[in-house]
């Protein structure tokens, strides 16, 4: 296939993700259904711009603590979904995150996995509750079902839309806690 070919095919395959994704987010009232068909090929392109087409994980991704105490019992995980151009666009459907223990001899560094996270991102109220307009980035605390023990990890984070499409990519971090500090800290905490 050629590359011009692709593209169109690309352009085509992202411009019918958007739509039913608009679609779904619209709503059907009383049972009628968008007629995609009905859509002109110029404005199915242009709606197809609008959607992402690359997730990326950002560098303020890193453990963190979820309540008062101090320790850390979880990721932040900030992600951030770019359109067509790279900038910056929201995103309706599910995120996926993996967490896995690091191997460096392997191609994909990704070893056990050890967690996984899934966040609905479907209505209004989930968009609310995860984008930060600041950051224009979706960000999650992700609970540890148990504790880690200080090494390396990469988390993947595979993003689906509603249409199925599906957008992966992965971020390695260390975690590496200053004991010392945080038991300072416990201590001078009120009891």
């Amino acid at each position: 296939m050629g590359t011009n070919k692709t593209s169109r095919w690309t352009r085509s395959l992202v411009a019918g993700s958007l739509i039913v994704c608009l679609g779904l987010a619209a709503g059907c009232q009383k049972g009628q259904r968008m007629n995609l068909a009905k859509l002109p090929s110029d404005r199915a392109e242009m709606a197809g711009y609008y959607l992402p087409t690359q997730v990326e994980i950002l560098p303020f991704t890193k453990v963190g603590s979820f309540d008062s105490k101090g320790l850390p019992d979880g990721i932040n995980a900030v992600v951030r979904p770019v359109d067509v151009m790279g900038d910056p666009t929201k995103a309706y459907g599910t995120m996926r995150f993996e967490l896995y223990s690091y191997v460096p001899t392997s191609g994909l560094n990704k070893g056990e996995q050890l967690m996984v996270w899934t966040q609905q991102l479907n209505t209004p109220g989930d968009q609310r509750k995860y984008w930060d307009r600041v950051t224009q980035s979706y960000q999650f605390q992700l609970a540890w079902r148990q504790p880690l023990p200080p090494s390396k990890y990469v988390l993947e984070v595979v993003y689906e839309n509603p249409a199925g499409v599906r957008l992966i990519n992965d971020y390695t971090f260390e975690f590496a806690p200053n004991v010392s500090r945080m038991k300072e800290e416990l201590r001078s905490q009120p009891r």
